[in-house]
């Protein structure tokens, strides 16, 4: 018996594998992930906002990152969050972390530089479909999360 109709059906099989990775045949985005200050950071946020989890988590290493100096990348995101829409991004004290006694911060209002968007609609324009908490560790203003919360859509 010839050895050839096996061979056909190897490559017929592996165009059909290479066919289904190459349409997007993975995983999808995860719903959480850890803060990196690079592009493809914001890559990941996309998809994982575009999929359209109920809520999306970014953690960030401890003491990597303040409530009063919010990395660009973040700020950007955060900004990004259509208050016109009802959007809001609150501060609040990470409920995970052990109260310490004496000095407490009060919320702290976020506010948000303005960017120009048009240039990088695409990118962020997910994000316009969720709101944010921001949590910090109390008393030193650590960030610790942001988690990204899909809202209701109105009417």
């Amino acid at each position: 018996m010839s050895q050839w109709p096996h061979f056909g059906l190897g490559i017929l099989l592996l165009g059909t594998l290479v066919g289904c990775a190459m349409l997007g045949g993975g995983s999808p985005p995860s719903a959480r992930g850890q803060f990196i200050d690079y592009e493809g950071f914001d890559s990941q946020l996309r998809d994982a906002l575009s999929h359209g989890y109920p809520t999306v988590t970014v953690t960030f290493a401890p003491n990597s990152a303040t409530v009063n100096q919010l990395p660009g990348r973040i700020e950007r995101w955060l900004s990004g969050i259509d208050g016109a829409a009802g959007g809001r991004v609150e501060a609040q004290p990470d409920p995970t972390i052990p109260h310490e006694r004496g000095f407490l911060l009060a919320a702290i209002p976020l506010v948000l530089a303005a960017y120009q968007f048009a240039d990088s609609w695409i990118l962020y324009r997910p994000v316009g479909d969720y709101d944010a908490l921001v949590y910090y560790v109390p008393g030193t203003g650590s960030l610790t999360r942001v988690i990204f919360v899909r809202r209701q859509p109105s009417g």
